[in-house]
């Protein structure tokens, strides 16, 4: 599959969520600021009266869009979004999916490991990344014990009941931690700069999927955060692990997950832990995740 990424640079919108007003405004962030960070005229806005000048690149999300312009001459990507309303006027767009298992059943093309497009449905199939530009990546130092202020696992993100919830995994990370004097805090909505010290202060920072997500091979961007903000990469997904060649810390059971990341932490050496930490440098930011997304936008 060969296309143009080189094409000359058009303006980028990026619509809906604003900071901190859902999870979804945390991707949009991210976004933004890789688009930025390679040289893109880049707008986050949910203005309808804003310009859309021809040949934008406009991504958005299904509970955001309704009052977005849709504007001929632009190209969309859209998220969870009414596909019918874009079809019915001759919009130029693509879909933007989250990877899990279940796309391997459709007709797709690899682009890398866990990353697939579907032409007949104009689907790119992709997880998440790292909120960390490649050369932030190279500036946060690993973290040591050093770097625990006491003890205490902060969890940055949702634990949530149901059928995508985590809360039984959580918990069961949870009982493990407090076993051993160590407490679980749980975080959300904080900012970029506080997520990172967080993070950076805990004992352990694991990234645990519900059972929904293990089973269906979901991969979560808290992984991706919490190795390029220099902790261990912990998990109890086996789709995660294997797509971090298995480097992580990996165990099903999440009561045991605690203490094969206390084993883990003291065990691995500083050249193992930073092979895990250029890993997602070199592949799991949304630098990478943008090229995926030309290579795309410009196939018809």
């Amino acid at each position: 599959m060969g296309a143009n990424v080189s094409k000359m640079k058009r303006k980028v919108i990026i619509w809906g969520h604003p900071l901190h007003s859902h999870t979804h405004s945390y991707i949009h962030y991210a976004f933004h600021k890789a688009f930025s960070f390679l040289g893109y005229e880049t707008i986050w806005t949910d203005d309808p009266t804003i310009d859309f000048p021809a040949g934008s690149l406009v991504i958005t999300e299904g509970q955001v869009d309704r009052q977005m312009p849709i504007i001929k001459g632009c190209r969309y990507l859209l998220h969870n979004c009414d596909i019918e309303r874009y079809e019915n006027v001759g919009i130029d767009f693509k879909v933007l999916q989250v990877y899990s298992h279940d796309c391997l059943d459709r007709d797709v093309e690899k682009l890398a490991p866990f990353e697939y497009y579907q032409p007949a449905a104009k689907t790119l199939y992709q997880p998440w990344g790292t909120d960390l530009l490649p050369p932030e990546i190279d500036d946060m130092s690993l973290i040591d014990a050093k770097s625990m202020l006491d003890y205490t696992c902060n969890w940055v993100g949702s634990v949530m009941p149901g059928e995508h919830g985590n809360i039984d995994q959580v918990q069961g990370f949870a009982i493990a931690a407090s076993e051993n004097n160590v407490e679980l805090r749980v975080h959300r909505n904080v900012d970029h700069s506080t997520g990172i010290k967080l993070v950076r202060s805990s004992y352990l920072a694991p990234a645990i999927n519900g059972a929904w997500q293990v089973k269906n091979g979901y991969i979560p961007c808290r992984i991706f955060k919490n190795v390029s903000y220099g902790h261990l990469g912990m998990t109890n997904s086996l789709a995660v692990h294997d797509l971090f060649e298995g480097m992580t810390t990996y165990n099903s059971d999440c009561r045991q997950l605690f203490y094969d990341g206390v084993r883990d932490f003291a065990k691995k050496t500083v050249a193992e832990r930073l092979a895990v930490q250029q890993f997602v440098r070199d592949n799991h930011t949304y630098v990478n995740r943008i090229q995926n997304i030309l290579r795309v936008i410009e196939i018809d």
